[in-house]
């Protein structure tokens, strides 16, 4: 394992307040569910706010969502509170042309008109039909700005929705783990994981912009710690430049988990 000299990590703390904000920034506006997790009984409803965590004006939101309709059922998607307090027009819209797909969206009708996160874009309610659990998953997502134009890499990560005729704390799937040491690094990293047994997954490895470079590991979990290696490569072999860069764990049933780790030669 190689450490990195005490003069090296300081130069790093001292340039973290330039390198990190340039490099959030080029990640996009990364939007989220909010509960990621929740469970309700049959017949309840589940309400899910789509939330915008950034300073940003918009005009139109417009998401396509999938979800599985046996376990849920939409009822409606409404315009979230950011829009509470626009003066102009406001055309909301929801369909749902398949059980387990639908669209919605909210657009400001007015050229001087806005809202400005962060806060609630959208809120939909849905009610729970079936014992079992479903992620809510982003078929698409798009975001205008003032001027109607498209704002670029918007994501929005899924949500998961369980349903059980009793709910509390046992009724949450264990939540995987993921660590990363040392951080920063040169250039190697280690990569522990451990995924609840029976539950797929996959580590990925991701640059600032969200862009996926490498799958680090992938399969289903047994409950055990494992751990791989980072060697500050890409997939072809060549040293990846020094910055941030994000290692994400997918598993169904669980929103996904994130850590970030910087590279510094």
């Amino acid at each position: 394992m190689e450490f990195l000299p005490r003069r090296r990590i300081l130069r790093l703390a001292a340039a973290l307040t330039v390198l990190l904000p340039a490099a959030f920034a080029a990640a996009g506006v990364v939007l989220r569910w909010q509960p990621q997790l929740q469970v309700v009984a049959p017949g309840d409803t589940a309400v899910l706010s789509l939330m915008l965590d950034d300073t940003l004006d918009v005009r139109t939101i417009d998401v396509v969502i999938d979800y599985d309709p046996a376990v849920l059922a939409g009822l409606t998607a409404v315009p979230g509170a950011l829009f509470d307090t626009v003066s102009c027009y406001i055309w909301p819209a929801y369909e749902e042309d398949t059980p387990g797909h639908w669209h919605a969206f909210a657009a400001i009708i007015g050229a001087s008109c806005r809202t400005t996160g962060p806060g609630e874009l959208l809120r939909w309610t849905a009610r729970a039909a079936a014992d079992g659990w479903t992620d809510v998953t982003t078929a698409e997502v798009t975001l205008f700005d003032p001027d109607a134009d498209r704002y670029a890499d918007v994501s929005l990560p899924h949500a998961v929705v369980g349903v059980s005729a009793t709910t509390g704390r046992n009724d949450l799937p264990p939540a995987p783990r993921l660590e990363l040491a040392p951080n920063p690094f040169n250039p190697r990293t280690r990569v522990g994981w451990s995924v609840p047994p029976g539950m797929p997954f996959r580590l990925e490895l991701l640059d600032a912009q969200g862009r996926r470079l490498a799958v680090l590991a992938s399969g289903e979990g047994d409950g055990i710690r494992h751990q791989v290696d980072w060697n500050g490569r890409d997939e072809a072999g060549r040293p990846a430049p020094s910055g941030l860069y994000l290692f994400r764990l997918e598993s169904p049933r669980t929103p996904p988990v994130v850590r970030r780790g910087i590279l510094l030669r």
